[in-house]
């Protein structure tokens, strides 16, 4: 199991600078080779950040997320104790609630977390269980 961020779901709909890495996670995951988690705020901020693409419109938008749900990646729902370690990480590492319940929910299963975005693996770099795509 690994949990991914949306910074990596992203490069699956966007072709841009690491694409052919994040797709060949993707190929690992419809191959069952390898299992992805990922807390139920991607949704929000997959929609996002394919919103704010000057070359994408809704249609994509809805159907990039509709791809996204159909491939049976497991979203978590947030608990209290998940969210307190988010606060508790996102303090430790200066970094946003946001990232850090990604970081939060690969530290509670014991897996590894695969961000795209370099600036938050920079803060991160102190734990071993984050990796940059």
């Amino acid at each position: 199991m690994k949990i991914i961020d949306a910074s990596v779901i992203c490069k699956w709909y966007i072709p841009e600078d690491g694409t052919p890495e994040a797709l060949a996670l993707l190929e690992d995951f419809i191959c069952k080779v390898e299992r992805f988690a990922a807390p139920d705020l991607v949704l929000y901020e997959l929609a996002s950040a394919l919103r704010h693409n000057k070359n994408i419109g809704l249609a994509k938008v809805e159907s990039a997320l509709e791809n996204f749900v159909s491939l049976g990646i497991e979203i978590v729902a947030p608990n209290v104790a998940l969210i307190k370690k988010a606060a508790q990480t996102a303090f430790a590492h200066n970094i946003t609630v946001y990232d850090a319940v990604y970081v939060a929910l690969a530290e509670s299963l014991g897996c590894d977390f695969i961000t795209a975005d370099k600036k938050l693996h920079r803060k991160l770099s102190s734990l071993s269980f984050v990796k940059s795509l």
